[in-house]
């Protein structure tokens, strides 16, 4: 009897331990967060998921996260207390890990602790899924201003890009064409630039923004990139452009980085 009493007891305890302010709050405060590149999964391109960790509580935490999608991608996570911690994914195409794609509409993802206990779970809802991604790729300051390509061109989808984007030499072919202008303090690591030059070989499309920020975008390419030698800028009025055919031009001047030696 003091037997069944003492495991009512223990069990009774355990129960109360799990409602306490601490221990909820310890759940809550530390989650998970994921963000799928272009807000679906493409069955012929790879995959991007950035997870986000946000640990609002007063101790570091110490544990994994767990991507499942046709099996599990599993990374270890460190993240101090009142910070956030992030890492990315890079999936193959859904094509090649599962056969019929058509039924999958989300991926889950786990946040666990070093003892295997799962303490922050969600589901993340794909969109539709494109036969093929068209996507333009822009990298600097002003990369929201260029989505008005995607109004007047729009089988193309215009994305912020930064120098991550060309860690994955794969992920990157989602870019049909990539944008520099006004990049500002953005750099290339050896890595990112061997994979730039890559992508441009493999077929790639690279807009280097001209006008007066033409230097800062030019100093992130190795010189035998560029078309041509810069030589300066020049301003020119909206009149001059239209034998290039640009859409949607508006009235006005434009400045633009003028150059020679056209490179073969």
């Amino acid at each position: 009897m003091k037997l069944k009493k003492g495991l009512a007891l223990a069990l009774a305890a355990a129960a109360l331990l799990a409602l306490l302010p601490g221990s909820a709050r310890a759940e809550k405060d530390i989650y998970v967060v994921g963000l799928l590149f272009g807000d679906q999964l493409f069955p012929d391109a790879w995959n991007r998921v950035e997870v986000r960790v946000p640990n609002n509580s007063d101790k570091d935490f110490q544990g994994s996260v767990v991507v499942e999608l046709g099996g599990e991608y599993v990374r270890d996570v460190f993240v101090e207390a009142g910070k956030t911690g992030s890492l990315v994914f890079y999936l193959p195409p859904l094509a090649y890990i599962q056969r019929d794609y058509s039924n999958v509409t989300a991926l889950k993802i786990y946040l666990r602790d070093q003892r295997g206990r799962t303490i922050s779970k969600v589901n993340l809802t794909t969109g539709s899924r494109k036969t093929s991604s068209i996507f333009v790729g822009v990298m600097g300051k002003q990369a929201g201003e260029f989505k008005r390509i995607g109004n007047v061109l729009d089988y193309l989808s215009v994305a912020g890009m930064n120098p991550e984007s060309l860690d994955n030499l794969q992920f990157a072919q989602n870019f049909r064409a990539i944008v520099l202008s006004n990049p500002g303090s953005v750099s290339l690591n050896p890595h990112q630039a061997a994979n730039l030059r890559r992508w441009l070989e493999a077929g790639g499309m690279l807009v280097v923004g001209g006008g007066s920020s033409w230097q800062q975008s030019a100093a992130l390419l190795s010189p035998d990139i560029l078309p041509v030698r810069i030589q300066g800028v020049e301003t020119i009025a909206a009149g001059d452009l239209v034998p290039l055919g640009l859409p949607s031009l508006e009235e006005g001047e434009y400045t633009i980085a003028a150059g020679g030696g056209v490179r073969p």
